[in-house]
């Protein structure tokens, strides 16, 4: 899963991070229309560390963000 290997990217490079929403995606999506997009994992930072850990992704390739100059 995407979202598990950015959580250890932010981990192991000393950014504390947490998963959110990991396990409602599994039940979101045997919804008729389809995955529901307020049910999807998602990864949060404290706000300190956003920059940091947006840059630190940027690295990894591991970011949504293109041409981010986060």
């Amino acid at each position: 899963m995407h979202c598990d290997m950015v959580l250890c990217t932010l981990e192991q490079s000393g950014i504390d991070a947490m998963l959110k929403n990991e396990l409602s995606c599994s039940t979101a999506g045997a919804s008729i229309v389809g995955t529901l997009g307020f049910a999807w994992p998602e990864v949060w930072v404290n706000d300190e560390d956003a920059e940091i850990a947006a840059e630190c992704l940027k690295d990894s390739g591991l970011s949504f963000l293109e041409n981010s100059k986060t």
